[in-house]
């Protein structure tokens, strides 16, 4: 018998440490959700670019309306008799979300008086004059200004120009 005791003993010490492991568990499935919004982004025109009042001088030449207004209106080859200004942008969407901003690649757009034109060399924003990137503040809005070069011919004809020019922003 002692030797049934003895083996009885040794299942009883190999069965306690498993039965000291025996650990009960539950699984429960959990859930997410999330919510996306967009904020739309608008973009204002509050005032239009106005290159002044030049004359040239036989020669061809460039009118540049600054974007950051410093100076307002240079040139080469033209009187300026009026200064210009640049034209003026409001953007509004998500606080502190940086957007890109296009502006006409070059030579892309003319302004006219009746048949005669001018072409419009570029165009750069406050953002490129400055060298800072385009975000809105925290409270979701933004302004910025557009200047441009427009090339002015030997011969080009008195009269009032115009024209218009695409400006998009996007996040």
């Amino acid at each position: 018998m002692s030797r049934n005791r003895w083996l009885m003993a040794l299942a009883v010490l190999l069965v306690l440490p498993a039965a000291g492991r025996a650990q009960t568990s539950a699984t429960e499935v959990g859930y997410v959700d999330a919510t996306v919004e967009q904020i739309p982004i608008t973009l204002t025109l509050t005032q239009n670019v106005h290159f002044g009042r030049f004359a040239p001088w036989g020669q061809a030449g460039w009118v540049s309306v600054s974007a950051t207004n410093s100076p307002p209106t240079t040139g080469s080859n033209v009187t300026i008799l009026d200064q210009g200004h640049p034209s003026h942008w409001t953007v509004n969407g998500a606080p502190n979300a940086p957007f890109t901003l296009v502006l006409p690649t070059d030579r892309t757009i003319e302004v006219s008086s009746g048949a005669d034109t001018m072409v419009i060399d570029y165009f750069f924003s406050s953002y490129h004059e400055t060298g800072t990137t385009p975000a809105l503040s925290s409270s979701g809005a933004t302004a910025f200004t557009v200047g441009a070069k427009l090339l002015v011919g030997a011969n080009q004809s008195p009269g009032v120009y115009s024209g218009s020019f695409p400006v998009t922003v996007a996040y």
